[in-house]
């Protein structure tokens, strides 16, 4: 029988994990929500606090990265991309319409072409779903990262919370950007 506590961590794992195969960013608001829920305050045997705090801590960071990893900073907004992308015209010179099955191509290199200009249309059409989600999420859940440790480690215990950071957090500049925002009380 789990814990509460428990419960919520193998949760949040399960978020963040998920978002590497689902691309949802709402999977890392939902475990941010199952982290925040975690109350270690209600774990009265030492051990298996600290056991959890590290846990959670992990798993914060783990929330960190995967938005780091996943946030494009080439991202432009306003690059708005059409539904479907037009084909190029037949053999014989009929145009199909925008969306058109690739199959319908006669000409090979053609086929290709479009098939590669499809392709790159719904990878840009993902990231302007995904990267405003992403986006603002990332100073959210760098803030409650930030909250998470101040709160449930004491400075002279702090040193392991931020040995931890520097060896999950890749990005110096986060880094530094996280430990800004613990040491602003």
């Amino acid at each position: 029988m789990f814990t509460e506590n428990e419960k919520r961590l193998k949760r949040a794992e399960e978020l963040i994990g998920s978002y590497s195969s689902e691309r949802e960013p709402e999977s890392l608001r939902e475990a941010s929500i199952e982290l925040e829920n975690v109350d270690l305050r209600k774990v009265h045997d030492r051990s298996v606090r600290i056991k959890q705090r590290e846990q959670c801590l992990d798993l914060w960071l783990r929330l960190v990265q995967t938005i780091e990893t996943n946030l494009d900073p080439t991202f432009d907004p306003t690059d708005v991309r059409p539904l479907n992308v037009a084909p190029p015209p037949l053999k014989n010179g009929t145009k199909l319409w925008p969306g058109a099955d690739p199959a319908l191509i006669d000409d090979p290199k053609a086929r290709e072409e479009y098939e590669k200009a499809i392709k790159e249309n719904r990878e840009k059409q993902e990231k302007a779903l995904i990267q405003p989600q992403l986006q603002e999420l990332d100073p959210q859940v760098m803030q409650k990262t930030a909250k998470f440790v101040r709160n449930n480690y004491p400075d002279e215990e702090r040193a392991g919370a931020k040995a931890t950071i520097e060896k999950t957090i890749e990005n110096e500049a986060r880094r530094s950007r996280l430990y800004k925002l613990i040491d602003d009380k």
